[in-house]
Parts: C-alpha cells; sequence; structure tokens
C-alpha cells in the first residue's frame, strides 16, 4: 500500500514537473518569436521609410497614422505605460502610425497574424496590434480593449485609415470655390463652401460692368451688371472748338476716375437760304449758323453759288460774267468765247454705222468732229493710238475733219472692250486751241465695241433647202 502511495506521489510530481517545464518552454518561445516577429517588422517598416523618402508615391507609408501629438500621448498611457515619459520625445522625432496584420502584410511580413490582429476602429472587441516608428524602427506590440474608445481620446484622435498613402492634402482648408482633396487619390476631405456675399453700394470694375456685393471670404466681387443709362449724354465742346459727348451709370457713377470722352459723330444740314445745322448723331447735340456761300467753278459756261461748310447750293448753273480778260468776276474760272472753236459734235463710227456697234480687223474706226468755225491742227487717240496710225481728212469749209483708224495686225485692241478717244484743235482764224478737248465720249452718245471674233458660216447640206 505504502508503495503504491509512493508511486501515485511521484507519478503527481513528474507531471507537475512536466507541465511546468513545458509551460516555460511555450512561454519563452513565443517570447522568442515575437522578438523575431518586431524584428522583422522594424527592418520592414524602416526600409520602407528610406524608399518612400526617395519615391513617396510607390512606396507610401501604410497603416493607422497618428498625426496628433496628445492623442499619441493618450495611447501610451494606456498601452505602453513603461514609455510614457518620453511620448512627447518620441512624437516629435518618428512617424508613429498603428500597423495590424493586413497592413503587416502590404510591408512584406509575412505570418503576422500570429502575432497581431485586424484593426476596426468600428469593432467593440479587443486587438493586438503593433505601434511602430518609420523614422527609427520602433515597434511595440500592444493590446488596444476599448477600440472604439480611441476615436474619443482627447477629442478627435486623429487616426486616420490609410488604403496604402497618407493623404497629400492640395490646400490646409476648403476656401469658396476650392475642394480640399488628396494630390494622390482625390479623396475630398472637404468641399468648396461657396460665396458668402453681402451686399454693398455699386461700384464699377470696368468700362462695361459694376457689381454690388463681396464675399465675406475670399472677398469676390458679386452681382455684376452692366451699367445703366449709358444713352443719356452730357455735350462739352474743347477749347480748339472740337465737340465731344461723355456718359455715366447712373447706379455706380463710371467713369469715377475720368469722364468717358468720345468725339461726336457729327453731321450738317441745311435748314432754309441762310442757314444750317450742325448735329451730332450719337448725343443729338446741334447748334444753328449762317450758311457761308462761295462761287465754284462748273465748267467753262457755268458757276453756282455753294456753303463752303454744308455743300448747300444757293444759286445752281449761273453763267459766268467776264471780266474783260476772259475770266468770270465771281469765280474766277477762264470762259469759253468765240475766239476759240467750240466741238458741235463728235461721231464715232466703223462702215456699218449706225446698223453696227462693232468694229473689227480689217474695218477703219472713224471719228467725226464738227466745229462752230474752222478748225486745224486737229490731233486725235484713238484706242491709245495717234501719230502716223491715224489719217485726217478736212472738209472745204473747215468746220469738219475726220479722223480714221485702220484696224490691222499692228493695232492691238482688248477684245470685247468699248474703243475710247480723245480729240483737240484749234481756231484757223485766232490760232487758239480748244479750251476743252473732247475726251472719252461723244456728244450723242455713239460708242464702238472693238470685237475680235470672226462670224462663224454653219455649212448646210443640199438636201435640207
Amino acid at each position: 500500500m505504502a508503495s503504491l502511495v509512493v508511486m501515485i506521489a511521484s507519478i503527481i510530481l513528474l507531471s507537475t514537473m512536466a507541465i511546468s517545464f513545458g509551460y516555460r518552454y511555450l512561454t519563452e518561445t513565443k517570447k522568442a518569436d515575437e522578438k523575431y516577429f518586431k524584428e522583422v517588422l522594424s527592418s520592414a517598416v524602416t526600409k520602407r521609410e528610406n524608399n518612400h523618402t526617395v519615391n513617396s508615391p510607390e512606396y507610401p507609408r501604410v497603416g493607422y497614422q497618428i498625426t496628433d501629438a496628445n492623442s499619441f500621448q493618450e495611447i501610451l498611457n494606456k498601452y505602453v505605460p513603461s514609455i510614457k515619459d518620453n511620448g512627447e520625445i518620441l512624437f516629435d522625432r518618428g512617424l508613429w502610425y498603428i500597423v495590424d496584420t493586413k497592413a503587416a502584410e502590404k510591408l512584406g511580413v509575412k505570418g503576422s497574424s500570429d502575432y497581431i490582429d485586424v484593426f476596426d476602429k468600428e469593432s467593440d472587441e479587443s486587438a493586438k496590434v503593433a505601434l511602430v516608428d518609420y523614422y527609427t524602427g520602433a515597434v511595440f506590440l500592444i493590446d488596444i480593449n476599448d477600440v472604439q474608445g480611441i476615436t474619443g481620446i482627447s477629442g478627435d484622435v486623429d487616426i486616420i485609415p490609410d488604403d496604402g498613402h497618407i493623404h497629400n492634402f492640395n490646400i490646409p482648408e476648403a476656401t469658396c470655390t476650392q475642394d480640399k482633396k488628396c494630390l494622390i487619390c482625390g479623396y475630398v476631405a472637404q468641399a468648396a463652401l461657396g460665396h458668402l456675399y453681402e451686399g454693398k453700394a455699386y461700384e464699377p470694375i470696368d468700362d462695361e460692368f459694376h457689381y454690388s456685393k463681396d464675399c465675406k471670404r475670399c472677398g469676390m466681387k458679386g452681382g455684376y451688371e452692366r451699367h445703366t443709362d449709358l444713352n443719356n449724354y452730357s455735350f462739352y465742346k474743347s477749347g480748339d472748338g472740337e465737340w465731344y459727348h461723355y456718359s455715366g451709370c447712373s447706379k455706380c457713377g463710371w467713369p469715377t476716375d475720368g469722364r468717358n470722352y468720345e468725339k461726336c459723330t457729327t453731321q450738317w444740314k441745311s435748314i432754309s437760304d441762310t442757314e444750317h445745322v450742325k448735329e451730332c448723331k450719337v448725343c443729338k447735340h446741334s447748334e444753328t449758323s449762317l450758311h457761308e456761300c462761295e462761287y465754284i467753278c462748273i465748267d467753262d459756261h457755268y458757276h453756282e453759288y455753294v456753303c463752303k461748310i454744308c455743300g448747300y447750293k444757293k444759286i445752281k448753273y449761273e453763267l459766268h460774267e467776264d471780266d474783260g480778260t476772259h475770266k468770270c468776276k465771281k469765280c474766277g474760272c477762264e470762259i469759253a468765247t468765240g475766239e476759240e472753236p467750240l466741238l458741235e459734235s463728235v461721231i464715232l463710227k466703223n462702215k456699218e454705222w449706225p446698223d453696227s456697234h462693232f468694229v473689227t480687223d480689217g474695218e477703219t474706226i472713224q471719228l467725226i468732229i464738227k466745229a462752230d468755225r474752222m478748225i486745224s491742227n486737229v490731233e486725235a487717240t484713238i484706242c491709245g493710238y495717234g501719230g502716223d496710225k491715224i489719217k485726217y481728212k478736212y472738209s472745204d469749209d473747215k468746220l469738219t475733219c475726220t479722223a480714221e483708224l485702220f484696224v490691222d495686225e499692228d493695232v492691238v485692241i482688248a477684245q470685247n472692250t468699248k474703243v475710247t478717244f480723245s480729240v483737240s484743235c484749234k481756231s484757223v482764224s485766232s490760232d487758239k486751241w480748244m479750251t476743252a478737248p473732247a475726251s472719252t465720249t461723244t456728244e450723242e452718245g455713239s460708242y464702238l465695241i472693238y470685237d475680235s471674233i470672226p462670224p462663224l458660216v454653219d455649212y448646210i447640206p443640199k438636201a435640207e433647202y
């Protein structure tokens, strides 16, 4: 019996020793594995940080970033009391993240699920995670037993979930017109606020618009309108007598820094035999004054009495008055007298005239000049040809002269163009040249067209007639 008791006691003792040894072995092994895991994770984050510095878009920091020093200190006080006294220093010198098993996988650390859990801010269950410093490689494994409570630490704990990069925002805060958004992923953290306008007195912007309100946040102008009542013009006459007008907006008073002078667009109108009026087409300002008439020569027989400002003709086609020197007393024009020859008519024709107004090669163009007295020294040009190309024939009474141009291969005339000419001559008795040589058109309006196309002859078969 005693031996049985001793045996049982020995078995119990040996079992106790075995359990104690096994527990110690497992505990020590687990600690060793966790140490190895922490070393691997530390190496991974520092390697990532080095690559991040070189090319941050391709090698972002991963995990849940802790950006607020107070929140970091709260986490240290609650979960890592051994370093809480150095918390501020640690936070300032490094970039601290909460890394869970998903983030560790992104960093290339395999088998992390044996040591840390998946972190879920919305869960009320505890989770084991790694608190890491990307800058120094420091790693602490902590058990967060109040996951939802983290967001309540020191107000906004500012632990931001990150799917692979740190948000790089374009501006610190959204403006009236611009969103605050991440330059990497486009995440909009704060939408544009929109303008917050308040009314004010009208102020001009430029020569077309004014505005009536400002944004309280950014000062942006609003309430754009075009200037009003700009057709209410004021008239101004400069020191040199030039006319100007200007206008202004009835709401904002534009222009405030000087009048917008414009030169008047004026026109003259005759209102009577003695007066005319000058008027601006735009501002309608008008002034009345007397005509300033003068004699204007029309030809060697007539002159007119015309206002030199508005063009009003007070006297039309009045005969010249000879001052004894063959000049008009009123207009000073040279007067036609009986001493110079006057052409009665100039007729332009060819051999088929008047049945045909066309001339072609092999035909003669005739210019028949009739004067009121005997003429000599007739000089004519036809289609620009003169000299030896023109043949002259005088009538027996010397009152008529015929100038002829024979059209041949030496006479080049543009096809289907009107035949041109000019004539001058002088009196046989006085030896004075004609005062106004005839040019271009005949007295009775006849003319010729040069036609270089010969007539066509169609062959008609005998059986058809």
